[in-house]
């Protein structure tokens, strides 16, 4: 078995064929192809060869691209695709704001960190400004992990986007090599 996944999607030919008011006898015998075939095709068991498909497509008046229900992955890619903007225009920013924060509670921290040290040079902290200065510090590490964690997912998310943005693209260009 293939670990391959394939994206199935449905066609239009039972509609356009009813449409028309035709039994699949009477398409298939207009067209040049055993009613079983074009069953298949309908069914999505088999795909359309690209000449029967203009042949199809010129019948029916529609282009290739509808009849195979390309035109619907079309509007789902744009769909995604501005989903996608969306998404990226979010966790920018989150990443922003993550590291504006982070970058405040380390400034914070070295503050702190400095302050103690003065203090502790000149003997001029008691215990109790030590150990408040020590819970500020514990305060301030907490908040910085948090942050960075922030500014770590939002990177991850942006480089997930990136790498589903590829995928459209590669999509789109895949369609266009069908026309």
């Amino acid at each position: 078995m293939s670990d391959k996944k394939e994206f199935k999607h449905n066609n239009r030919l039972k509609e356009l064929r009813k449409d028309k008011g035709l039994s699949q006898q009477a398409l298939a015998q207009q067209i040049g192809v055993h009613y079983r075939t074009l069953q298949n095709w309908e069914n999505g068991k088999t795909h359309i060869k690209p000449e029967k498909a203009e042949q199809l497509a010129d019948y029916f008046g529609v282009t290739v691209g509808y009849l195979l229900g390309y035109d619907d992955i079309e509007n789902l890619i744009t769909e995604t695709e501005d989903i996608l903007k969306k998404g990226v225009e979010e966790q920018q920013k989150v990443k922003q704001q993550a590291s504006s924060h982070y970058d405040y509670f380390l400034e914070t921290i070295f503050d702190v960190l400095d302050t103690f040290k003065e203090g502790t040079k000149e003997n001029k902290l008691e215990q109790k400004d030590s150990l408040e200065m020590i819970d500020t510090l514990a305060y301030l590490v907490t908040s910085l992990d948090k942050w960075n964690k922030k500014l770590y997912e939002s990177q991850t998310m942006l480089l997930h986007y990136d790498k589903v943005k590829q995928k459209i693209n590669y999509s789109k260009q895949e369609l266009k090599n069908l026309e």
